[in-house]
Parts: structure tokens; sequence; C-alpha cells
């Protein structure tokens, strides 16, 4: 089994060190896939195998992992490895969770994730929550009892999500923002670092 990271950029530089310390021995080979990268760079001794097209291609069993902050640009690319319905276009591909060993999970049996989601060092988890497929949760989020969070959200570091709240999808939420208890986060929505939600938003 191999391991494909899409974007090579910082998270993706990221993700790659984190499958070293998580996943260590797991993957033969672990590849960048980046259409604004040329073919056979190597970026912290990992080679960049090829674009987008090149993986939906792909011919051997190989687990995916999307290191793309921009939600919108995230969605497109999975529009391409993935059907409406979540199921790989190609079946040679597989998207696990990638979920550091320093996260935090209160009541595991009541917290609930899709698929593809990216969950930092740090990241703490409560109860009674639902997490969607395709999130990245960076370092030292903290997502409290009943909330909910869509699809292909990036919540960077040191957010806050208070109990009740619900993150519709394609949602950026900045470093440190807080967002308060049962508070609604609308689909496509961006929340800038450090800000205080206190009011439904809707895009």
């Amino acid at each position: 089994m191999k391991a494909a990271i899409v974007g090579a950029g910082g998270l993706g530089r990221e993700v790659a060190a984190l499958l070293k310390c998580e996943k260590r021995g797991n993957y033969a080979i672990i590849s960048f896939f980046d259409d604004g990268m040329q073919k056979g760079t190597y970026i912290n001794g990992h080679e960049v195998e090829g674009s987008l097209t090149d993986l939906a291609n792909i011919e051997e069993d190989t687990d995916v992992f999307i290191a793309i902050g921009n939600p919108v640009f995230k969605s497109k690319i999975l529009h391409e490895l993935i059907d409406d319905s979540g199921k790989p276009r190609n079946t040679h591909l597989y998207f696990p969770n990638l979920i550091h060993s320093g996260v935090s999970f209160q009541n595991p049996e009541n917290i609930f994730l899709g698929q593809g989601n990216i969950i930092q060092q740090g990241v703490i988890l409560t109860t009674n929550i639902q997490i969607g497929s395709f999130n990245l949760l960076n370092l030292h989020v903290g997502i409290n009892h009943d909330a909910i969070i869509g699809n292909r959200c990036t919540i960077m570091s040191g957010v806050l999500i208070s109990g009740g709240a619900q993150i519709g999808d394609d949602v950026y939420i900045g470093t440190g923002a807080q967002i308060i208890k049962a508070t609604l986060v609308g689909n496509k929505a961006f929340i800038g670092a450090g800000e205080l939600v206190e009011s439904d938003i809707t895009v």
C-alpha cells in the first residue's frame, strides 16, 4: 500500500510528517500529487509523483489524504476523485481518516466520523459529536458536546466550537476563532482568525 498526499504545500508537508509519525511502516511509499509542482521534485524526502489526473488514474491501491486548506479548491479536487455518493471513481483509491495519537476522544462511542478527515495533535472531542468527511481539524481545536461539523471544512489551530453548534459544508474557520453555543454556521461561510461568532451566519 502507498500513501498519496494531494497538495505539496505547507499543509501537505505537515500531513507527510503526521503520516511518518503515526503510520510508520504502514506505507512503502509516501508521494505528493500536485498540479502546480514539477513531477519528480522531492519535498522533505518525498517525490512529487504527478498531477491530480495521474492520481485519478492510478493502478495500485493507494490511501489518499487531501492536504488542501481552501474548502472551495478541496471540493473541486474531490469531485475528480469521488462520485456524488462519496464512492471513489477509481476503485484503487481509499480515503481513511488520519488521526494523531494525541487527539482526545473523551467519549469515543458517541463520536461519529466520516471518511478522509485529518485530525491533528491536541484536538479535543468531548461527546455526542458528528463530523462529516474530508475535514481538517488543525492543532488544538476544541469541539464540545452535540456539535455537528459538515463536510470539507477547514478548522484552523486553536478554534473553539461550543456545545450544540452546527457547522455546514465547505466552511473555513480561521485560527483562534470561537463559535458560541448552538450557533449555526452555514455552508461556504468564511470566519476570520480570532473572530467571535455569537449569532447564526448564512451565506
